[in-house]
């Protein structure tokens, strides 16, 4: 291929100085007028250009033939030999073709494989990748499990610390169980001793009940300054609001009277209401009238919301008699705060020793506290023993109650004292605010002493 291009470049350049030398010697001779064979100068001129190109042109393919084997074959080789070397160029040609064509099928054979072996691939990898992705969460399992593992011992040997502590206490426990028991006897020596106070205690009552019966033997239901009802009246508000409370408060106090003074008629009023006006011999007056002076009164106490009025009777009240009230004369006492909540009220020091016993505890608890130091510290701060606690809300007569503390709450108190020991204050104190009124509402509180 290369020595055919030169070739090609060689003729070209030839041909050029053909036309370049043909061209000179043409002029040249057309300048000195020569003549050939009888020729005008002009026709001789072209000529011997002709001959001139044809001779370079002949030692051009002269050298040709010199320097190019192909050229000589070309030109020496005969034609037969050339159809049949260029037949069987064209058989090899037609040979590459279908080796070509061959190749081209195993190419495409192999991409095909190469396709087939890239979607292999493809799938092995998917496969690697997954198998990758199950040993990652295998391996978190494992992960989880080793702490999974380690949280289970650590709490094994919680648990087995805790279990030597169970131990231990039971151990404890069988050690206390000894000493409750022998607690439990000595405490049942204790409870002997508050069964006899509580036997003393009901043997009191019943003297009491005696004394009530002594009473009704006598044929009284009240006796002067015996409390019949007491009640709170506010003295703000409107005159009518005031006056319809107060009626519905000597109407409450007439039946509490007619529940004592069994033998007198239904249909008769149990409260005579009296005014002394200054004369030596009551007046009597209506029950409206008694109303209108109460309300009168109240009005006229300044400072307090409220006042506490309680009926008395100022004569010995029979079974079948009447009561009789001197409205002028009942005392009006301010409503005001006793004792705020939580205040201390009264206290006992009390020194407990091995051979203190709850019976003592609670015996010195009740005398000395509870019916001695409390009353007179209420008494002190003006508030009232109310035994029948007027309640507008209803119309019902109240039942008498008077402050007291549960046997289980001194039992308690007790108890705790005993458990302290050495020296044990107990306070009473206020669980609610405690007015003049009442309710007297009380806690015990065990203390050191201080």
């Amino acid at each position: 291929m290369a020595s055919m291009l030169l070739l090609a470049a060689v003729i070209v350049v030839v041909s050029g100085l053909i036309a370049y030398i043909g061209d000179l010697v043409g002029r040249k001779m057309g300048r000195k007028r020569l003549t050939l064979f009888g020729m005008r100068p002009r026709h001789t001129a072209i000529v011997i250009s002709v001959v001139v190109g044809m001779l370079i042109a002949a030692s051009t393919l002269a050298a040709t033939f010199a320097v190019s084997k192909p050229v000589r074959d070309a030109f020496l080789t005969p034609r037969y030999k050339l159809i049949a070397e260029l037949r069987q160029q064209e058989a090899a040609v037609r040979e590459t073709h279908v080796q070509l064509d061959e190749a081209r099928r195993q190419a495409r054979a192999m991409q095909n494989d190469l396709q087939r072996q890239k979607a292999a691939l493809a799938q092995t990898t998917g496969k690697l990748d997954r198998s990758v992705t199950k040993a990652r969460l295998t391996q978190q399992q494992l992960s989880s499990a080793e702490q999974s593992l380690s949280q289970i011992q650590s709490e094994l040997a919680t648990s087995q610390r805790a279990l030597s502590r169970v131990n231990a206490d039971l151990a404890t426990a069988q050690v206390k169980l000894q000493e409750t028991g022998k607690l439990y006897l000595k405490k049942r020596e204790e409870l002997e001793g508050v069964r006899q106070l509580l036997t003393d205690t009901q043997r009191m009552l019943t003297d009491t009940q005696t004394s009530l019966g002594a009473l009704a033997t006598a044929k009284l239901a009240f006796v002067p300054g015996q409390e019949i009802l007491t009640g709170v009246i506010p003295t703000t508000g409107s005159e009518a609001q005031r006056k319809e409370l107060l009626g519905k408060f000597l109407h409450t106090a007439n039946q509490a009277v007619h529940q004592r003074c069994t033998r007198l008629p239904l249909g008769d009023p149990a409260l005579v209401y009296l005014v002394m006006e200054k004369k030596p011999v009551p007046v009597q007056i209506s029950l409206n009238e008694a109303v209108e002076v109460l309300s009168t009164r109240i009005a006229g106490v300044t400072g307090h919301r409220e006042v506490v009025v309680q009926l008395t009777p100022f004569n010995n009240v029979p079974l079948e008699g009447q009561a009789g009230i001197l409205v002028d004369q009942i005392p009006l006492i301010p409503n005001a705060v006793a004792f705020q909540k939580g205040a201390r009220i009264a206290v006992a020091d009390l020194t407990i020793t091995s051979e203190t016993t709850n019976a003592d505890i609670v015996s010195t608890l009740v005398g000395e506290l509870l019916q001695t130091r409390l009353p007179a510290a209420l008494r002190e701060k003006g508030v009232m023993m109310v035994t029948r606690r007027f309640d507008p809300a209803t119309s019902t007569v109240p039942e008498a109650s008077v402050p007291i503390v549960q046997w289980s709450d001194i039992l308690t108190a007790a108890e705790k004292a005993h458990n302290l020991g050495g020296n044990v204050q107990i306070i009473v104190r206020a669980r609610a605010t405690i007015s003049t009124f009442g309710p007297v509402d009380l806690v015990l509180e065990v203390v050191p002493a201080p």
